[in-house]
């Protein structure tokens, strides 16, 4: 995407969440955001609540790291809310937040350190929130509603999400799909893993999924629809697994185990960066996102834009133009991925590059 030209001497923004990538879909949108307002122009600083890092990003879109000030050796929370402290006054802060289980206790001294801030705005990326805001007692949802009023601007991912917010605390919400496209860099690009070349050479066909080692992410629908496929069709079907960031350590080993007893070939990669996952789209066929819960998922979107043919659960409203099969049924995926091989439009996008996005991020600053 070409960055936009802004005015100069506009608000400093403050981007606040997990950083750098792949540490997932949050941390990828918000390096992608902080260089696109960067070499448009604006004065862009990072802060990661989960590490206390503070960076800054020059024009050309890279992070310089201006430290954390000791306090992170405390802990992490503290070196960003000192940053907050001194930064804060006239600036632009945009929170950016998973579930909100652990924003909701740090949230509120955040917000009232950055009460001269010039705006502050509240991005909810992750399909657990609303499942987590719905479960919480009476006083939790006071205590929500309390948080967000503060805020100047709330951003959903998905229209779920928006209508949560409006029936239960009667908040307005825009509704902004996460995807940014990536910036490419002029340096060279990292090489892929020697394994990737030898599985993509080993199987007719390859998908790709991706996300944190958890059960949200229910590899085990797609193992088993592709070994259902493997008994239909005389086509090899690999599936290459990036995964990154949280572990639950007893159901990762069941899948690993998994596979171990499974006829399908997979290849497991760890941290891959976002510009070696987008180059694996490129190179690979299919994407599948077979997820129970979900909000607006960067990886399906730049799969849609590398040009894959991506394959998604039912579990939340999708785009348009992904194929659809019903959460947790194997069955239903294999149905769906057979027909996608036979017919290449099935699960395609046209292509796409962000303006929907950014054009309303945009407004958010200006």
């Amino acid at each position: 995407m070409q960055a936009k030209a802004l005015p100069t001497g506009q608000a400093k923004i403050i981007l606040v969440g997990r950083y750098p990538p792949p540490t997932g879909g949050v941390a990828v949108h918000v390096r992608r955001l902080a260089q696109i307002l960067s070499r448009g122009g604006r004065n862009v600083h990072v802060l990661d609540w989960a590490s206390g890092v503070h960076l800054r990003f020059g024009a050309d879109g890279r992070d310089h790291i201006l430290g954390s000030r000791g306090y992170a050796a405390v802990h992490p929370l503290l070196a960003v809310l000192a940053c907050l402290w001194r930064v804060a006054d006239g600036s632009i802060v945009h929170f950016h937040i998973s579930s909100g289980r652990r924003f909701y206790w740090w949230g509120p001294i955040a917000l009232a350190l950055t009460r001269r801030s010039a705006r502050r705005i509240l991005t909810m990326h992750g399909g657990a929130w609303v499942s987590f805001a719905a479960g919480v007692s009476d006083f939790g949802i006071k205590a929500i509603a309390a948080i967000l009023r503060r805020f100047d601007r709330i951003v959903c991912v998905n229209r779920h999400q928006r209508e949560f917010i409006v029936q239960k605390f009667a908040i307005e919400a825009a509704t902004i799909p996460a995807y940014l496209p990536p910036v490419r860099d002029v340096a060279d690009p990292e090489p892929l893993p020697e394994a990737f070349e030898e599985f993509v050479g080993s199987a007719d066909l390859v998908a790709v999924t991706s996300g944190c080692r958890t059960e949200v992410y229910d590899y085990e629908t797609i193992l088993s629809a592709l070994e259902l496929l493997e008994s239909r069709i005389p086509i090899r079907v690999g599936l290459l697994m990036a995964v990154y960031g949280s572990c639950d350590r007893a159901y990762w080993d069941s899948i690993v185990a998994r596979i171990g007893r499974s006829p399908v070939p997979v290849l497991t990669t760890e941290n891959l960066s976002a510009e070696q996952f987008v180059r694996v789209l490129e190179r690979t066929r299919f994407y599948i996102r077979a997820t129970v819960i979900d909000g607006d998922a960067v990886a399906l979107r730049e799969a849609g834009a590398a040009g894959s043919q991506v394959l998604a659960s039912d579990c939340v409203e999708r785009p348009a133009w992904c194929a659809l099969f019903r959460t947790g049924d194997p069955q239903s995926l294999a149905s769906v991925l057979e027909r996608a091989i036979v017919d290449p439009s099935h699960g395609f996008s046209a292509p796409q590059d962000g303006s929907e996005s950014w054009n309303s991020l945009f407004a958010l600053y200006s």
